[in-house]
């Protein structure tokens, strides 16, 4: 992971970051819309919440992976994962199911 170029947006953190091959950025529409113009492999949003419905709200997200696990949360879950964003109509590509029955549903934004 240290060799990866990172793009970390961040409202709190100041430069310089300490993670290697790190860049810091601010606004989400401009940097991934530049970003994704550019060749080179896929981007991954990984870790923020906030940045994957930012970039759903957006229309930035050309691909979404969801990864259901064998677990019913409860009254420990968290808040819906979308709540008050557009209803947006996903069109499933792909399924990948690894060990403990964890699935991993990848879609397309249609």
């Amino acid at each position: 992971m240290n060799t990866h170029p990172k793009l970390v947006f961040s409202r709190t953190l100041k430069e310089p970051l300490s993670w290697s091959n790190a860049r810091l950025a601010r606004d989400p529409a401009a940097e991934i819309t530049a970003l994704k113009q550019q060749p080179g492999p896929p981007m991954r949003c990984i870790g923020s919440l906030t940045l994957a419905r930012d970039m759903m709200a957006l229309g930035l997200v050309d691909r979404l992976r969801l990864v259901a696990c064998p677990r019913i949360l409860g009254s420990d879950g968290q808040y819906p994962l979308f709540t008050g964003y557009r209803d947006t109509h996903l069109k499933l590509i792909a399924t990948t199911v690894i060990d403990s029955g964890i699935v991993l549903l990848d879609y397309r934004p249609d």
